[in-house]
């Protein structure tokens, strides 16, 4: 009787064991699912947040390039009346009677007379030379081989730019005065395979893309998105 009852007392006593050891992992595990719950609750938050701050970024990002558009477009407003001339050697300091002569000799136009043109100068050029101690200093030609030219009338403008084909194959050539980012902007497009022709006019960059379609590019504005527009 006494060994049975032992036994019996054995028997509660591992199942008392093995309850309470149940216990304290259903503890653990509840524990553990309380953290998971809490931690998934908060990289739902943090993925919320993210997103305003992509978002967010998008936006700011999206303003400045509006920004810098409406500089920009006002910029190649200004220089509407204008022109580049490359390649024009100039041997005065007259300018605008090289302009003229140049006008006569190489593009037939022989009725634009100085009153027409409100400015022109040459583009400075800074090249590197060695000085006597061997550093390098920075030099300026002022006779520089680019040209740019404002007339009065936008006229003359347009009709230099229309016999401008009059250069082809003479080292010379005549552009329009584009702002920094739409020279950037032409030659990134010029430069890519996918872009068969690109040229300007008003300011505007125009291009025929591979699929035949023909573009208006904006800065920033990329091939790929043309492509798919």
């Amino acid at each position: 009787m006494w060994v049975r009852g032992h036994s019996r007392s054995l028997k509660v006593v591992r199942v008392s064991s093995a309850e309470h050891k149940l216990d304290v992992f259903e503890s653990r595990l509840f524990d553990i699912e309380n953290k998971h719950q809490e931690t998934s609750e908060n990289l739902t938050r943090l993925e919320v947040k993210n997103k305003e701050y992509e978002d967010n970024f998008k936006l700011l990002n999206s303003e400045a390039r509006k920004a810098v558009q409406h500089i920009n477009d006002n910029e190649q407003y200004s220089r509407r009346n204008n022109i580049r001339i490359h390649g024009l050697h100039n041997n005065s300091d007259n300018y605008v009677q090289t302009v003229i002569d140049f006008f006569n000799t190489k593009l037939n136009i022989n009725h634009i007379e100085a009153d027409d043109i409100e400015t022109a100068r040459g583009v400075s050029l800074k090249t590197q030379s060695s000085a006597s101690d061997g550093t390098t200093v920075q030099s300026q030609h002022t006779k520089s081989t680019t040209v740019i030219v404002r007339f009065v009338n936008r006229r003359h403008r347009d009709e230099v730019i229309r016999h401008r084909k009059l250069l082809k194959g003479s080292g010379q050539a005549i552009s329009e005065d584009l702002t920094t980012l739409n020279l950037q902007t032409l030659n990134r497009v010029r430069n890519d395979d996918r872009v068969q022709t690109a040229w300007t006019w008003n300011g505007r960059i125009r291009a025929v893309l591979t699929n035949g379609r023909e573009v208006t590019v904006k800065p920033h504005q990329s091939v790929q998105e043309l492509m798919s527009n």
